[in-house]
């Protein structure tokens, strides 16, 4: 997944591409929040559109994807 094209998606829409390729990378959450630094609560709380997500987070699980 190319993601500079996560440039013109809102943040709940790059979440869910942020989901997917957590999936097809066969990651669990607890490993994607250890390694991304967020705490499970807030990947939760994002998934169940409790709170929208923030750029710092989805940044942070960008990068923890692509290390």
């Amino acid at each position: 997944m190319a993601f500079m094209q996560l440039a013109n998606m809102s943040l709940k829409e790059q979440f869910e591409r942020i989901e997917s390729k957590k999936k097809k990378k066969n990651l669990s959450v607890d490993k994607l929040c250890w390694s991304s630094k967020v705490h499970q609560s807030t990947y939760y709380r994002i998934k169940k559109n409790k709170v929208s997500p923030k750029y710092e987070t989805i940044q942070k699980f960008i990068k923890a994807l692509n290390d």
